[in-house]
């Protein structure tokens, strides 16, 4: 048996068209899986027995026992990697395999954001969950911003990553005065923040292009 592994940032438009690209005769059964975070939550895995023994009853209904023994085979051995989706240790929130009926092989992928469990047999891998995965998932650039520092993060597909932190110089206040004294220093502030300002924009412009953000971002106030 031959295992393909893939992961949702493996998912590049290059990936997806060589997965839809295995053909096979006798279809590709297409397994998405809405991964438990409850351990005793055991709702995802009965409604993919019950959608997996409905397909094995429709495709019998065919009369084509070529295809139904083929079927059989082909979640006999994808059903370690479902068990092992199921399984609340295994990290993500969603997954899904792939196995065409006229080989041994089996892909499979595990991903942050949830997928909704569901069974398709069709002539191909049935991959438009995982195209409204890209869309959602798609990078972001998040800045958490305090009265001290900027926090530079990178989303994607339900992760959080920090890049880069950016920190503020402060004036020095030299004790307590007034007038023109005081007046100065508000000065010095202004132009300190309005510097971290621009260093923070900065920051995120260069890392837009080399994360590949385009136009979202967000930032995040803080105290």
């Amino acid at each position: 048996m031959v295992h393909r592994e893939l992961t949702a940032s493996d998912l590049v438009s290059a990936a997806l068209r060589d997965l839809i690209r295995d053909e096979d005769p006798l279809g590709v059964v297409s397994i998405y899986v809405d991964m438990p975070a409850d351990g005793a939550d055991r709702r995802a895995e009965i409604v993919l027995k019950n959608q997996l023994a409905d397909l094995e009853r429709r495709v019998e209904g065919e009369g084509s026992l070529r295809r139904g023994e083929a079927l059989r085979s082909a979640i006999e051995r994808v059903m370690p990697t479902i068990e092992r989706l199921l399984d609340p240790a295994t990290s993500g929130r969603g997954g899904a395999a792939f196995s065409p009926l006229s080989t041994s092989e089996v892909t499979f992928l595990t991903a942050p954001m949830p997928l909704p469990s569901r069974v398709v047999l069709d002539s191909r891998p049935f991959i438009q969950p995982l195209v409204e995965l890209l869309d959602e998932g798609r990078p972001a650039g998040v800045v958490l911003v305090s009265a001290h520092a900027a926090e530079l993060l990178d989303w994607r597909f339900g992760d959080l990553r920090p890049l880069a932190r950016v920190t503020r110089e402060f004036a020095d206040d030299g004790g307590e005065r007034s007038g023109p004294v005081v007046d100065e220093r508000s000065h010095r502030e202004r132009e300190q923040q309005m510097r971290w300002m621009e260093q923070v924009a900065a920051e995120v412009l260069h890392l837009a292009d080399e994360q590949d953000w385009g136009e979202s971002s967000s930032a995040l106030m803080s105290g």
